[in-house]
């Protein structure tokens, strides 16, 4: 009995710890030792080491370096918003800043540097068991009572059994050695002795040389007791009969049977023998061990008397119901997002109530190429960067196809190699590169047919009150027309269906907020699609030609679209009256559990609160 000693939490950690070794760590294995109570620095930067979790999950592909992991550590806030240096004075930690695990990373890797020969196994033991004095995990261990302690010895039965490798061993390299340790801990059993109980569980045979006050033995069925035989297929039967080795033949088990049976009679003045009625559906018979004088049959052993949990739960009254309350409006400060909070609240008002005011939030899961969220940041950049250059339709007409192609991939570059997570993986970062010059490429193609314009508005922020809750706004473009009219334009690298911005809950609110939120009346509020499969506008627009393919004369939406752009003010103020109330649901504390499809909005939406609300739960209830 006992648990195999790799699976005890302290040693898991321990090897967690080692595979940061590697020359590209698992994200799991990150968080594993980001979260471990068991290395220094843990108590006092328990939340920062949690958001630097969150950090690199939302930042990185699945598997990174270990001085990616040291630079976020200690990362401190050096630009603002504008990508302009901070003076010294206002230079500060990122939120997720953790000096401690930093010392740890950079002992990590010291020892990996250091470490890079084959050694004999007694050295690495020596070395590994260093390491994590060094980290703190031996203090840690034992500062966590006697089971710590007891966990810290059997550690040091499992280096000394990687020491003992030298007599049979060749010299091994570090990756070799930790395997070798890891199979020596995967076959030691540990058990962590404990008080003594008043009530123990033990198999037949640890029974011996103990004494209780009762004493209950089970399953001493004739097909089960005495044992039957099964001699070694290796060894000669006369010969095993001869030594009377175990389980050689049936008249030694008999003996061995009988001994017990006799000394379990002894080891308590109350002890019953029991054994199953049926197995399988068969009838079974008691052992033919207990049909001597000493062991007197009975069918009427003494039990609980009380009343069992049918009649105690017949007997309780009915269950108390308390109506259920909605939690109010929110105290000052507490809600969090921009146009998030609307989308949410449109979507379904609890994940609004979770996400805005409580700050719930799923780990990312990263993947191992580019993600589809670094892959749309990456085309927001390189757009953003072409026309803060570029400027107007006219300059971009006026470049020549060599000389374009040469300045996107100018910028192109310029951001990619500014992408950290890109820094280690150049082959990703030579195909994204390639994606990147040929979308922008397609897009700006698509731009040179629309009317003049120039881009008056870069990531321009905007600070809107609905209701009293003050929203910020990010709107990615504002191109102004020759006519001085306004295009307000957001950048899209996913898929997106403008014939859901309106209703009653529209999907995504996005861009009727920013309409509502512009001084002046747009001319249009579009996305600009650019994607593999199509790069494109679409949107509302108050007039035909402004943009090329709207408004939109086919689809299952066009003719809301083009009844949209034809009523414009009347539409905006639509989008304004919906957002109000969805706003003032919110703030009064509207958090019911209300998909706006069912579960089917929690899967077309991303949502990862499922466990929380227990959507399904109540779905089956219905």
């Amino acid at each position: 009995m006992g648990t195999p000693l790799i699976q005890v939490p302290m040693i898991e950690s321990a090897f967690d710890l080692l595979r940061w070794l590697e020359q590209r760590i698992d994200i799991q294995d990150i968080g594993r030792v980001l979260r471990s109570p068991w290395f220094n620095g843990h108590d006092e930067e328990r939340g920062n080491r949690a958001l630097l979790e969150k950090c690199l999950r939302e930042n990185y592909p699945r598997q990174l370096k270990l001085n990616e992991v040291r630079y976020r550590a200690g990362e401190v806030r050096k630009y603002d918003s504008e990508q302009r240096e901070l003076p010294p004075e206002q230079q500060q930690p990122q939120p997720w800043n953790s000096p401690v695990m930093v010392s740890l990373v950079s002992q990590l890797d010291r020892f990996r540097r250091k470490h890079t020969s084959r050694l004999q196994p007694s050295a690495w033991a020596e070395a590994i068991d260093g390491l994590l004095a060094a980290t703190g995990w031996h203090a840690s261990a034992e500062s966590a009572g006697d089971e710590g302690w007891q966990i810290i010895q059997a550690w040091k039965d499992a280096l000394r059994g990687l020491a003992s490798l030298n007599a049979t061993s060749r010299q091994l390299g570090r990756n070799a050695a930790i395997a070798k340790l890891q199979q020596i801990c995967r076959e030691q059993v540990f058990q962590a002795r404990t008080p003594p109980a008043h009530i123990q569980v033990l198999g037949l045979y640890e029974v011996n040389g103990l004494r209780f006050d009762h004493l209950w033995v089970m399953g001493l069925h004739n097909d089960n007791w005495p044992p039957a035989a099964k001699p070694n297929p290796f060894i000669p039967g006369q010969l095993q009969i001869k030594a009377l080795l175990p389980q050689s033949s049936p008249q030694r088990e008999l003996n061995v049977a009988r001994a017990i049976t006799g000394r379990l009679l002894q080891t308590s003045p109350d002890c019953v023998f029991s054994y199953p009625g049926q197995i399988d559906g068969e009838q079974v018979l008691p052992s033919p061990l207990l049909s001597g004088e000493s062991v007197k049959p009975s069918r009427q052993l003494p039990g609980w008397a009380g009343d069992d949990w049918q009649a105690r739960i017949h007997s309780a009254g009915p269950p108390g119901q308390d109506p259920l309350l909605m939690p109010g409006p929110p105290a000052v400060g507490t809600a969090r997002g921009g146009s998030s909070i609307l989308k949410h609240q449109a979507l379904c008002p609890f994940r609004a109530f979770a996400v805005n005011r409580l700050g719930a939030k799923g780990l990312e899961t990263p993947v191992d190429g580019i993600s589809p969220a670094l892959h749309g940041s990456l085309v927001h950049r390189v757009l953003e960067n072409f026309w803060r250059q570029t400027r107007t339709q006219q300059a971009l007409i006026s470049l020549d196809r060599e000389e374009l192609q040469r300045r996107i991939r100018s910028h192109v570059t310029r951001v990619v190699e500014d992408e950290r997570s890109l820094m280690d993986r150049p082959e990703f970062r030579e195909v994204e590169s390639n994606r990147l010059q040929r979308l922008v490429g397609v897009q700006l193609e698509l731009e040179k047919e629309r009317q003049p314009y120039e881009v008056i508005g870069f990531e321009r922020e905007l600070l809107q009150e609905i209701e009293g809750q003050q929203i910020r706004l990010i709107i990615d473009r504002i191109d102004q027309l020759s006519s001085g009219e306004e295009v307000i334009i957001d950048y899209k690298t996913g898929k997106v269906q403008p014939g859901k911005w309106f209703g009653d809950r529209p999907d995504d609110p996005q861009l009727p907020l920013y309409a509502i939120a512009s001084d002046r009346e747009p001319a249009a509020v579009v996305f600009s699609v650019i994607r593999d499969d199509e790069c494109v506008y679409k949107g509302v627009t108050a007039a035909a030609g402004i943009l090329p393919g709207l408004p939109p004369r086919q689809g299952s939406n066009a003719s809301l679209l083009r009844a949209a752009g034809e009523n414009m003010p009347e539409t905006i103020g639509h989008w304004r009256e919906v957002l109000h109330r969805l706003m003032a649901d919110f703030l009064q504390g509207d958090a019911r559990i209300d998909p706006k499809d069912g579960s089917r909005t929690c899967a077309s939406s991303y949502c990862d609160l499922q466990a929380f609300c227990r959507i399904h739960e109540l779905e089956s209830s219905l």
